[in-house]
């Protein structure tokens, strides 16, 4: 530990840590009050799982063991800690098998929430995103190879719900909220997405100048208003909010199709109209409000254009449901609801 950090006559103090069953890189949480301590999740001494506590002194660091067990009688290990920025005595646990743990006081008692969210990456854990609005609402993110990769709680932690809807299975390495909650963004194993809460749904950002890597970072540049990710291999990419009137308008660089649904609503057949800006492939799908495709076709080595394609909406329960028309790195996403 350095401190103090920003100083020029500045010193620096080690500790050998004896903890064991923690991650390669273990996670770190500033203490929100004082800036000379942190929370190591640094597995345990002897059996379970816990958070330490280290304070930087100018003998050296003193190291807690904190008493509270996160592996939930298992052999999971803490995967990523956070503190509400609306509150900051609230903090939140997640283990790597997508346990969640929730105090309102500090940390002194914990609460654990009554199903899973995503299990975690082997190497560098969850990713635990509070909302900036809402002290109830946390956003929780990880492995999505076996369900969905983003869950969010509306209720404090107590339990938890999927957020798919748009976003395939992959991993979510970290995530970052804007300033008014209005958007999400993900760094996944499969590029760079955002969820938009107004439409419900996740987008991807690639657009067609992003390259196609593993995005392992984001972070939201407030006084930018920018969503900065690092890559895999190709450095860091920022995506710059220029307005938010929709999707198309939403990243200046983003291209999209032409795409509409009619009759809409619809009771039977929906006409589903997409325009191809150059020769190319495409694909359409109809996915529900929980991000399950319902109906998919593609389309390949098509000249630019205008096409029709009919889906039977006959069958579905009425509700709103999402069109993705998917063109190399372009997509398009439209609402149609079923009457």
């Amino acid at each position: 530990m350095r401190y103090p950090a920003a100083a020029v006559d500045n010193y620096l103090v080690m500790w050998n840590f004896t903890g064991k069953n923690h991650f390669w890189m273990p996670p770190l949480m500033a203490d929100p009050y004082f800036p000379e301590r942190v929370y190591l999740a640094g597995g345990t001494s002897t059996t379970g799982n816990h958070l330490w506590y280290l304070d930087h002194r100018t003998s050296g660091i003193t190291a807690t063991e904190l008493p509270y067990d996160f592996s939930a009688g298992t052999d999971a290990r803490i995967s990523a800690m956070a503190f509400s920025p609306i509150n900051k005595d609230y903090r939140y646990v997640l283990n790597s098998y997508g346990k969640f743990f929730y105090s309102s006081d500090r940390g002194t008692s914990w609460e654990m929430s009554v199903n899973r969210g995503p299990d975690s990456h082997y190497f560098y854990g969850n990713s635990i995103v509070p909302d900036v609005n809402d002290i109830n609402t946390i956003y929780i993110g990880g492995s999505g190879y076996s369900g969905s990769s983003v869950w969010v709680s509306r209720n404090g932690g107590e339990s938890f719900q999927t957020m798919s809807n748009g976003l395939p299975n992959t991993l979510v390495f970290e995530m970052a909220i804007n300033e008014d909650g209005t958007l999400l963004f993900a760094a996944t194993e499969v590029g760079p997405f955002v969820w938009i809460a107004s439409e419900e749904m996740w987008f991807d950002l690639s657009g067609g100048s992003a390259p196609e890597q593993t995005y392992w970072s984001v972070d939201y540049v407030t006084p930018l208003r920018t969503a900065r990710f690092g890559t895999y291999g190709r450095g860091i990419w920022d995506f710059k909010i220029t307005e938010y009137t929709g999707m198309e308008k939403i990243f200046a660089h983003r291209e999209s199709m032409g795409l509409n649904i009619y009759p809409n609503p619809v009771s039977e057949i929906a006409q589903i109209e997409a325009v191809l800006p150059g020769p190319g492939d495409l694909e359409v799908r109809v996915i529900s409000s929980d991000g399950k495709m319902l109906w998919g076709r593609q389309e390949d080595n098509l000249p630019s254009g205008s096409f029709n394609m009919e889906f039977d909406a006959a069958s579905l329960p009425t509700g709103i449901y999402y069109v993705q028309v998917i063109s190399g790195n372009r997509t398009t996403v439209g609402k149609m609801v079923r009457k």
